[in-house]
């Protein structure tokens, strides 16, 4: 038996604690991990059925693959291939991954599986897609826990079939499993998708019946919800009540308000956003932008555009050069906008949207020009 000194244990401690920032604070420095790891080797700190599934952790956030790979060989050299937390940490990295044989070699080689295992191999199913293969394997399962039905909640809502997602919802609760906020979240996007509100509405109710907590997150989904199926007012009322917003909340009720026309009403839940200093970021300058846009706010909305960088900190990326388009086409301003369009490496998205334009003001020869642009960059495109 290896036995640690005093000091090797309080290094092995240290070291353990540094395994768990770089999986609850998702840092993405590759190195970080495997230097950590050959510290604790170094200093004779020998690794035990403990440390790998936080090893395997981190490289499942990471989308470390070939470092899995390698701390995989350790652990079959070392002896804990057996162990059902190792193996489990294992399933879920090829699942992250998205190697899903490999995630079912080790499913199928696990002589005890725990409901954990098999929510991550159902997870591995759904994250590559494969809802068929996924539902089977829902079936076969011994025990389901809210974890379960939530997945498979999330795998049809990410095939885009949302209504499947809103009746294993309704077999959910009829099994006498009670939904945590994390299913909520996800029963709301089906729900966005579909355009329920009276479904919405319902899910609202229940949530406030069975007194779950309307936190940043759950709260960020009703408001999208709210505003997707039509009801602003709803999505307001929602946003007032959170007692301590994030930066997504802020983020889904300008975006609300952008897709309402309301231009005036998202700029005025920016400013606030903006002062309570709360971290603006891309998401919020879409949704101010694409205010500004479908509000004919201009000048505004050039003038954020043009300070985002100095101002916030934050670089344009393509979304943003779209919006910009966009407000510049839809007030006419076609100078201005090919201006952004040759400033930038142009999609199909961007051309299409300035097209789009020329085509509610009759400007044919600039359309014609994009047409052809759009043309070479895809010509099986009919757009």
């Amino acid at each position: 038996m290896h036995i640690l000194s005093e000091t090797q244990f309080i290094r092995t401690i240290l070291l353990l604690q540094n395994l768990f920032l770089i999986v609850s604070h998702h840092i993405t420095h590759v190195m970080q991990l495997r230097l950590y790891y050959i510290d604790m080797v170094s200093y004779g700190s020998k690794p035990n059925n403990f440390t790998y599934p936080f090893l395997l952790k981190a490289c499942s956030k990471l989308s470390a693959f070939e470092e899995g790979k390698v701390l995989h060989g350790h652990i079959l050299k070392l002896g804990f291939n057996s162990d059902v937390y190792v193996q489990t940490s294992l399933l879920d990295l090829s699942g992250s991954c998205r190697d899903i044989v490999a995630s079912r070699n080790v499913f199928d080689r696990m002589s005890e599986r725990d409901v954990v295992a098999w929510n991550a191999m159902l997870v591995g199913y759904t994250r590559c897609g494969l809802i068929e293969i996924a539902e089977k394997l829902f079936t076969e399962m011994p025990v389901r826990n809210v974890s379960s039905w939530t997945t498979m909640i999330s795998g049809y809502v990410q095939v885009e079939d949302s209504m499947k997602a809103l009746e294993v919802f309704q077999e959910m609760q009829m099994n006498g499993v009670r939904p945590d906020k994390l299913t909520i979240i996800t029963v709301l996007s089906a729900i966005s998708n579909l355009g329920s509100l009276e479904m919405g509405k319902w899910v609202h109710d229940y949530v406030k019946s069975k007194e779950i907590e309307i936190d940043g997150f759950v709260g960020t989904s009703l408001i999208d919800m709210y505003s997707k199926c039509g009801s602003i007012n709803e999505a307001r009322g929602v946003f007032d009540k959170i007692n301590q917003r994030t930066i997504s909340c802020y983020n889904a009720m300008i975006s609300g308000y952008a897709v309402h026309g309301l231009g005036e009403e998202a700029i005025s839940v920016f400013r606030e956003a903006e002062r309570l200093r709360i971290g603006i970021d891309d998401v919020t300058m879409i949704g101010v932008l694409s205010a500004c846009s479908h509000s004919g706010l201009v000048d505004l909305g050039y003038m954020y555009f043009d300070s985002m960088k100095e101002k916030y900190g934050i670089e344009p990326k393509v979304e943003h050069y779209g919006c910009i388009v966009d407000l510049l086409g839809r007030a006419g301003k076609f100078d201005e906008a090919m201006k952004i369009v040759e400033s930038t490496e142009a999609d199909l998205v961007l051309l299409g949207t300035l097209a789009f334009s020329c085509r509610i003001h009759g400007n044919v020869e600039l359309g014609e020009e994009l047409a052809r642009r759009m043309y070479k960059l895809d010509p099986t495109n009919s757009g």
